[in-house]
């Protein structure tokens, strides 16, 4: 009886698992990562919200200067008469407020409207825009109640008034009464510093002329 005998023999092989405290410290680094990532992912989206509020902001800013050059440019010299039949100018112009009568008022078709800004002590505009009827403003404002409407809260805000005299030296006033003057001031400049604590705050600056600064059938005094 002939017997095979194999060339080689073979040989049972072990398979190895993971232990249990190796599953352990792989699920313990996982929820580390994740952890890790979930705290950047949070930390980029809140800085994302942030910009996007920032800029919301700067654009609102933008829009409001824009409409109030506008309004200064189309300041014009208003006359009304008091009772004694004498002609006045309108345009009442301090530090913390200025008002006066422009044709260019876009968000009102362009129509004539008195035009009032109030700079608040605790910062922040105040403004008031009431159409502008024949006769005294001050009589329009007085019985025409309009609601105020509060912006650029950020910032304190100043009015100054460009006077050019007959030898073209240039002053800005922080006072400016047409009634007096009998005329417009040259430009105005409205200054905004930003409240805030930090050494690098904002200070904005619009400053706009006045084309039609004289009225033809009066002559300016001072």
């Amino acid at each position: 009886m002939l017997k095979f005998t194999p060339n080689h023999q073979l040989s049972n092989a072990t398979n190895y698992g993971f232990t249990l405290l190796e599953v352990l410290i792989a699920i313990s680094l996982s929820a580390v990562l994740m952890v890790v990532l979930s705290a950047g992912f949070y930390q980029i989206t809140n800085r994302w919200e942030q910009q996007d509020v920032v800029l919301d902001q700067r654009l609102d800013e933008s829009m409001i200067l824009m409409e109030l050059e506008k309004a200064i440019l189309g300041a014009f010299p208003y006359t009304y008469q008091n009772k004694q039949f004498k002609r006045f100018i309108f345009f009442d112009g301090k530090s913390d407020s200025v008002r006066w009568i422009s044709t260019m008022s876009p968000a009102y078709d362009n129509q004539a409207m008195i035009w009032w800004l109030q700079a608040k002590s605790e910062g922040g505009l105040s403004l008031q825009v009431t159409p502008a009827l024949t006769g005294d403003p001050e009589e329009v404002l007085n019985k025409i109640k309009t609601e105020p409407t509060e912006v650029l809260d950020g910032f304190k805000i100043h009015f100054e008034y460009l006077k050019i005299d007959k030898k073209k030296h240039k002053t800005w006033k922080k006072q400016w009464s047409g009634k007096k003057r009998q005329s417009l001031p040259f430009a105005m400049r409205i200054t905004l510093e930003e409240i805030s604590e930090n050494e690098d705050k904002r200070q904005l600056e619009l400053v706009s002329m006045i084309p039609a600064y004289l009225h033809q059938a009066i002559n300016p005094m001072d």
